[in-house]
């Protein structure tokens, strides 16, 4: 079986999907946007750059349960070479340590090994969403310290 070129695929994928979602702007000058729910789509928009159903090299980063079924960071990474067997294509990465070290692997899986360079800071700006969310499940949030005058009167 031969491999589809990733162009081909965003012109078959591009017009109409099951992941596209069209939304009229209420004025003028906001016009209509069209937003993406695809798993390994970075910022949730619906181009070409950032799809992860037409690149072959695609990075995803989600919210996932580690093997103690705690919440944790998933950074998901699709392969090239097996295009032919999708359940293999996608490898997962557990992201559990604190965030220097979980922000250095996601620069190391992005930029480091050449994959996706042009994808590192919206990686980067992804994960630190998705980690917050997942310690403010956990509970390891810290709460919101405010500085000032005005937060000493109300404390």
């Amino acid at each position: 079986m031969s491999i589809i070129p990733d162009s081909l695929v965003w012109s078959l994928v591009r017009q109409n999907n099951c992941f596209m979602q069209k939304r009229n702007g209420n004025t003028r000058r906001s016009g209509r946007v069209v937003l993406s729910g695809e798993p390994m789509n970075l910022k949730n928009v619906h181009s070409f750059k950032y799809s992860g159903l037409a690149n072959s090299k695609a990075v995803g980063i989600a919210e996932g349960a580690d093997d103690k079924g705690r919440p944790c960071v998933v950074l998901t990474q699709k392969s090239s070479k097996k295009v032919n067997q999708p359940a293999k294509a996608v490898a997962q990465t557990l992201l559990k340590k604190n965030n220097r070290s979980s922000a250095r692997a996601v620069k190391a899986i992005t930029a480091g090994t050449f994959y996706r360079e042009d994808l590192t800071q919206d990686a980067l700006a992804r994960f630190c969403i998705v980690n917050r969310a997942t310690r403010a499940k956990r509970g390891l949030a810290k709460p919101m310290v405010t500085k000032g005058r005005r937060a000493k009167k109300s404390a």
